[in-house]
C-alpha cells in the first residue's frame, strides 16, 4: 500500500483478521498427516487401495524443503500414487517422484551416507546408466513421460541419453508412447 502497487481500500477490506501461516517446513508435524490425507484422497479418487509409507517414504517426506508448500506436497503424492505399482509407497518410488537424486541421496542424507557407495573396483557408471534407462523404460510401459519421472529426469534428458547409448533408434521410437 506504502508503495501504491496495492489499492488501500481493498486492503483495509481484506485484512479483518491477519492469520500467519508459516511454511509447511516449519511445521513438519504437519507433513505426515498431509500425506496420509492426500494419499487417502487421490487414491479414492483413482479407485485405488490407500498404500502404507514404509520408513524411508516419511524419511524423504520430512527431509524435503517443500518450497512449494502443501501444494508441492500434494503434487508430489498425486504423482506417486499415479506411477504406484504395489501395495506400500516406499522412499524409491518417493525419490522417483521428488527428485531426490537417481545415483544416491535418494534415501540417505548426504553423499556419504546415501544407499548407494562406489565400491572400491570401482563403478561402470555408463553400463549402469543404460541399465536403468532401460529399466524405467521398461516399467513406464516405453512410456517416455512417466520414464523420465521415474528417473527424476526431464523428457528432453531422458531422449539425449537414450540417443546417447543407441537405445532410440528409429524403429524404436515409433514404438515408445509419446505424452
Amino acid at each position: 500500500v506504502r508503495d501504491g502497487k496495492f489499492r488501500e481500500d481493498l486492503f483495509f477490506r481484506i485484512n479483518v483478521f491477519p492469520v500467519y501461516l508459516p511454511p509447511l517446513r516449519e511445521r513438519s508435524d504437519d507433513i505426515l498427516p498431509l500425506a496420509r490425507f492426500f494419499l487417502k484422497k487421490f487414491c479414492g479418487e483413482m479407485g485405488k487401495r490407500t498404500p502404507d509409507l514404509d520408513h524411508d517414504a516419511e524419511r524423504i517426506l520430512l527431509s524435503e524443503s517443500w518450497r512449494g508448500n502443501v501444494r508441492e506436497l500434494q503434487n508430489t503424492i498425486e504423482r506417486a500414487i499415479i506411477l504406484l505399482q504395489g501395495d506400500t509407497l516406499t522412499g524409491v518410488d518417493l525419490a522417483h517422484v521428488t527428485g531426490s537424486g537417481m545415483f544416491g541421496g535418494a534415501i540417505g542424507t548426504s553423499a556419504n551416507n546415501s544407499e548407494f557407495q562406489i565400491p572400491a573396483s570401482g563403478f561402470n557408471l555408463e553400463h549402469h546408466e543404460k541399465s536403468l534407462l532401460m529399466q524405467a523404460l521398461d516399467r513406464s510401459g516405453s512410456n517416455k513421460s512417466r520414464a523420465a519421472k521415474l528417473l527424476g529426469i526431464s523428457r528432453a534428458t531422458l531422449r539425449y541419453r537414450l540417443e546417447k547409448f543407441g537405445i532410440l533408434s528409429n524403429e524404436m521410437d515409433a514404438d515408445l508412447v509419446e505424452v
